[in-house]
C-alpha cells in the first residue's frame, strides 16, 4: 500500500511542474499497476483542498464538482 502526501496530490492535480508531475504519476501508476492499494487521507484530502482554494484559486464548485471524481473505492 501508499499513502500519498499532500505534495504529491497537489503536483499529480496541478500539473504546474512537468518534472513534479511525471514523478508523482509515474509512482501511483507504479502502484495501482502492480495492483497496490493507493491510500490518501482524509486530512491529506483536506490539504489538497486548502491548497487549491488558497494557492491556485480553485473556486469551491470546482471542488465540489471533482472531488467524487476523486474518492473511488475499490472492492
Amino acid at each position: 500500500m501508499l499513502g500519498i502526501d499532500t505534495n504529491v496530490l497537489v503536483r499529480f492535480l496541478v500539473r504546474d511542474d512537468p518534472e513534479q508531475f511525471e514523478r508523482a504519476r509515474r509512482l501511483i501508476r507504479r502502484e495501482l499497476g502492480g495492483g497496490e492499494t493507493v491510500l490518501i487521507s482524509l486530512l491529506v484530502l483536506l490539504e489538497t483542498e486548502w491548497v487549491l482554494r488558497s494557492r491556485y484559486n480553485v473556486a469551491k464548485a470546482e471542488m465540489s464538482r471533482r472531488c467524487p471524481h476523486c474518492l473511488m473505492r475499490s472492492s
